[in-house]
């Protein structure tokens, strides 16, 4: 009896990739939570154009194969400050690149007003890393601006100075990184069906910070090829030494798809199609090899999912523009990269990517216009950047912060209908301020 995936048990797991295409077998901790993932495979077919005395279409001839791909779910920090959330490498595959600079302590206490410390070792930090203080049991998060001696110099006042000997907390940094290198394998398990998409890259990325409700992220891009295996049996008894293995349907296996028979986890090396057999490595994952029986079925491994970290509410957070409280209703911050497949004579599928053209990343700021934000909308008329700090969450180990140093907003419309508050949007890109730093994304 044919059995119906239930798409309630989908599973996404991101595997960085050595070499550009080739998939890299998962294990628990490289599962990402999730809640939509669409993949399309595309095969060029293309109409012959010789003339043949008749109109009509006597063949159609292939052409490259490639993979699009888009994953939406939650931005969710990785529960423990300067551990990896669990995104972090398909947002490092989307053109972003990764820094952790070190926890350290407060060498001094400094005023309450100040905007610049002493801290006990400096020398991981840089210009546009974001550290935390926790004050009242809530954590601030600061851009900071300046490096100097053993002083760390940020954006904006605390609501009071923190103390000597407090922890001064960092996170796992995303920074624009102008010459990208970085692909994934993505597996997606449905339910006894096992897609392994080679060489993905990301093109997209956008997150959206919204009031009442959890921050969220989307990352779209494009991918190699696909693979693609479902369940079998195995055709006869197998002892624990065995690694040509008997199945009836060798077509729904793949190389390097991970299998499990009973208790064991094997890795497929090759395909067999004419002895009906695959030839595997035995034991994987960590799993003992046994005998196995004629008729013992044969499912696509799928790794007990690793997962840390909760969503971050949008009624935990703050926004600061220029160092200054402003209140927003949602913040939507969106990357492009024109990734593009290379063509390479003589290959089915892309052997690589380039990036030829500019990055764009855009920000887009929904408020209120009052009499606080009628200067920013003034700032808007003049075209002057305006540095722009982000907040999702407040304890450490569940905060997102985001930091952009020059944002330079368009002229936002301002329309007035009865009834409702006049809306107040800014929006517009973020801009280089040095060299590959439009953005810096922290999970503290």
């Amino acid at each position: 009896m044919a059995h119906f995936p239930n798409p309630m048990f989908e599973q996404i797991f991101v595997v960085p990739e050595t070499s550009y295409g080739q998939p890299v077998i998962p294990s628990g901790s490289h599962a990402i939570r999730h809640t939509r993932a669409a993949f399309t495979l595309t095969q060029e077919r293309a109409e012959r154009e010789d003339k043949h005395g008749t109109r009509g279409v006597s063949e159609r001839v292939s052409r490259r194969r490639s993979v699009a791909w888009e994953v939406e779910g939650y931005l969710t920090p990785g529960a423990t400050p300067g551990v990896a959330p669990d995104s972090a490498d398909l947002l490092a595959a989307s053109g972003l690149k990764i820094h952790t600079p070190l926890s350290t302590t407060i060498a001094s206490s400094p005023s309450p007003t100040t905007t610049s410390c002493a801290v006990a070792d400096v020398s991981s930090f840089a210009e546009i890393d974001i550290v935390g203080f926790v004050i009242d049991g809530r954590l601030h998060t600061r851009a900071v601006v300046n490096v100097s001696g053993s002083e760390l110099s940020w954006l904006g006042a605390l609501p009071e100075a923190p103390q000597e000997g407090d922890t001064v907390y960092t996170g796992v940094h995303l920074s624009p990184d102008s010459r990208p290198d970085r692909s994934v394998t993505l597996w997606r398990h449905l339910d006894g069906v096992a897609f392994a998409y080679g060489g993905c890259v990301g093109g997209q990325w956008e997150l959206t910070l919204s009031g009442g409700a959890e921050a969220r992220m989307r990352l779209s891009g494009v991918g190699a090829d696909e693979s693609v295996g479902g369940t079998d049996a195995l055709a006869e008894d197998v002892d624990d030494t065995v690694t040509t293995i008997p199945v009836a349907h060798p077509d729904r296996f793949f190389e390097s798809m991970p299998i499990r028979v009973g208790d064991e986890v094997m890795s497929v090396v090759s395909l067999d199609a004419e002895t009906s057999a695959i030839e595997v490595e035995r034991g994987a994952a960590g799993t003992t090899p046994a005998a196995h029986g004629n008729g013992t079925a044969i499912i696509p491994h799928a790794p007990t999912s690793e997962l840390s970290g909760s969503p971050v509410a949008g009624v935990t957070g703050q926004v600061r523009l220029g160092g200054a409280t402003f209140t927003i209703t949602e913040a939507t911050l969106r990357g492009e990269e024109a990734v593009r497949l290379r063509e390479d004579y003589g290959r089915e599928t892309p052997a690589g990517v380039s990036y030829p053209e500019r990055r764009r990343i855009r920000l887009s700021l929904t408020g209120y216009l009052t009499t606080d934000t009628i200067d920013t909308y003034l700032r808007a008329k003049q075209f002057e950047p305006i540095p722009v700090e982000l907040q999702a969450g407040f304890k450490a180990g569940g905060t997102v912060g985001i930091f952009i140093p020059s944002f330079e907003p368009e002229i936002p419309e301002i329309t007035a209908e009865p009834g409702r508050e006049i809306p107040l949007t800014l929006e517009g890109p973020c801009l280089e301020f040095e060299g590959d730093d439009e953005i810096s994304i922290a999970f503290l």
